[in-house]
């Protein structure tokens, strides 16, 4: 189970809370956070509990009035907080990704 929340307080701050989840699975909800795959290449094994604590990147933020910078937090980027609080390393490299290809779209005909 993988439960992912923001600080109620307002500073920005992101966690991911981890409770009996393997590697491949913590990989996938990565994925989402920073916005491109993660592939398990650790080779570890078994199930897991942990906590992971990050503070979004402010550079995509820091336009949008609607939605400041937080204030200066201890807290790392994502990338950061994935080696310093578990160990573990993302490193960008290319392979080859799934896509769909829509040929063309038609209109139903009625019944």
């Amino acid at each position: 189970m993988m439960i992912i929340g923001g600080d109620p307080k307002g500073t920005g701050a992101m966690w991911i809370e981890v409770r009996g989840a393997d590697m491949i699975q913590f990989a996938q909800r990565l994925s989402a956070r920073v916005d491109r795959p993660v592939i398990d290449k650790t080779g570890i094994n078994g199930r897991y509990n942990f906590r992971l604590d990050w503070m979004p990147d402010t550079a995509s933020r820091a336009t949008d009035p609607a939605n400041p910078p937080p204030a200066d937090t201890a807290l790392p980027t994502i990338y950061a907080a994935v080696q310093e609080q578990l160990g573990l390393k993302l490193t960008p490299e290319k392979g080859p990704v799934e896509y769909l290809v829509v040929d063309r779209v038609q209109k139903p005909t009625g019944n």
